[in-house]
């Protein structure tokens, strides 16, 4: 059963097309942080910026995970993060990913459980 955190609302068991609903509105908007739990462990965590994502992937509560990461951009940020909880991070480019892969990455996520390949993903566990 998968779990749907998205701002303030948790959605139980949302069907797949209300998941891409709300990250579609997301996308859109240029905002928004929206969370997939499935109740066996794996969780994806994505924070949308105007352009570009944050995009965590933690196999369980605890884990250090994996983010999402773009080898060719720049080592600075580009864009403003607004975090569910109202604060406002920045995120080095090359720590986040064109928001245009956020709907390739969770459609994999969701069929799967697993990182989607056709993105780099860090070990967010391992040193730099």
């Amino acid at each position: 059963m998968w779990v749907m955190h998205t701002g303030t609302d948790t959605v139980r068991a949302p069907s797949r097309d209300t998941m891409f609903r709300a990250i579609q509105a997301a996308t859109s908007h240029g905002q928004g942080e929206i969370w997939l739990e499935h109740r066996d462990g794996p969780a994806l965590g994505i924070v949308l910026g105007q352009t570009r994502a944050m995009v965590l992937r933690l196999e369980e509560a605890g884990d250090a995970g994996y983010h999402a990461v773009d080898l060719t951009a720049a080592p600075i940020p580009s864009d403003t993060y607004t975090l569910s909880n109202g604060q406002v991070d920045e995120y080095d480019d090359r720590d986040t990913v064109n928001a245009h892969h956020v709907l390739s990455i969770v459609d994999h996520f969701l069929a799967t459980g697993e990182r989607w390949t056709g993105v780099v993903w860090h070990n967010d566990g391992e040193d730099p």
